[in-house]
């Protein structure tokens, strides 16, 4: 297409030279009408470029505009919204959550920010795995009950110490006050693997006795004083267990601090991790005479599901201990969280909810 054309479309200087300028001016009237028409031709040309280039200027400026607009639109997006390792209480949406980076910050410098007073627990503890930065602390040196997060150093001997191929089977009574269980009885077998993750998940005292009573090195006694020597190795110093299954008893006791240590010994062994963030599975249970049955359990951590953030950790709870829970959040791999909460008259889980929150609040 000719640069006239384009020009004339653009409706610029459309409109003819007029022929006076170049009508009769003699011999050189000619020539006059000739150079006329290539002076025409090239500013037609000049303008015809000029447009290009003021076109090409503009496509560029909208180009930057998208441009700046996608990235302000990715900061907005990346900001934390809300408590990034738990859901809603209705329903899950990953898109929904974006996991934040807690600062190192001094726990000291942040104290002011928190209120502790809406939590219901007599001993709280939250802090970060990766770098033992510890984001609330209350009464976490006190001595207190811990119920079934006793289990949590039962769960690692178990790993440690038995073939975990290989079969237990129940030769001695159970004592009468172990009530929570699969339902157990002498000369009954289980596999060692299946019910390891069924004391877990389901929390059961009389698998944990199961265990205990069939200890390589000694027996019951021999499992409570590999417990206790474990406590020791790990620094639990105000730490003491007296059974496996974490029976109310004066003499099986810890303090939040002391679980710090021994959930971030925990989450190291992955099998475990895997094995506390899993919410049902179905145990086999062989008799004497060779009957099987199928018992299935459930998880007791009421937060499991409701979140991937939400990794496990431990339930208790006992008349004594009242409600505990040792939680495990972990939004990346440089964002993690345990939470622990001993003797609350409410709902652990809940409190342990408020914890998250505020954390988010005084940490954003």
């Amino acid at each position: 297409m000719k640069s006239e054309e384009i020009v004339s479309k653009k409706s610029l200087l459309n409109r003819p030279f007029s022929p006076s300028l170049t009508g009769d001016f003699g011999q050189g009237g000619h020539w006059f009408k000739v150079l006329t028409n290539k002076a025409q031709k090239a500013a037609y040309l000049i303008i015809d470029q000029s447009m290009r280039f003021r076109s090409a200027i503009w496509m560029g400026v909208f180009i930057c505009a998208i441009f700046v607009g996608l990235y302000i639109s990715y900061l907005q997006l990346g900001k934390p919204r809300g408590n990034p390792f738990l859901a809603p209480s209705n329903a899950f949406n990953e898109t929904e959550f974006s996991p934040i980076l807690l600062p190192p910050i001094p726990f000291e410098s942040q104290k002011s920010k928190l209120d502790l007073k809406t939590i219901d627990a007599q001993a709280i503890l939250a802090f970060n795995p990766l770098n033992d930065q510890i984001y609330i602390s209350l009464n976490s040196d006190s001595e207190l009950p811990i119920a079934s997060i006793t289990k949590l150093m039962s769960s690692e001997i178990i790993y440690d110490k038995y073939d975990l191929d290989s079969e237990l089977v129940l030769n001695e009574k159970l004592p009468k006050n172990v009530e929570w269980g699969v339902g157990v009885k002498k000369g009954d077998s289980v596999k060692v693997s299946e019910a390891l993750k069924a004391m877990m998940i389901g929390s059961y005292n009389d698998l944990a006795y199961l265990f205990a009573q069939n200890y390589p090195d000694g027996g019951y006694n021999g499992f409570i004083e590999e417990m206790n020597k474990r406590a020791r190795l790990l620094g639990m110093k105000s730490t003491h267990f007296s059974n496996p299954a974490g029976l109310d008893d004066s003499e099986n006791y810890s303090t939040a601090e002391d679980l710090m240590k021994l959930s971030k010994h925990f989450i190291q062994n992955k099998d475990l991790v895997e094995i506390v963030g899993t919410i049902s599975y179905k145990l086999e249970i062989r008799s004497s005479d060779g009957v099987s049955r199928v018992v299935s359990t459930y998880t007791t951590n009421d937060l499991l599901g409701s979140s991937p953030y939400v990794k496990g950790l431990k339930t208790g709870f006992t008349g004594e201990a009242k409600g505990c829970f040792v939680g495990y959040f972990a939004a990346s791999d440089s964002d993690e969280l345990i939470t622990i909460i001993l003797g609350s008259e409410k709902n652990r889980f809940d409190e342990t909810v408020k914890l998250t929150d505020e954390i988010n609040f005084a940490y954003d």
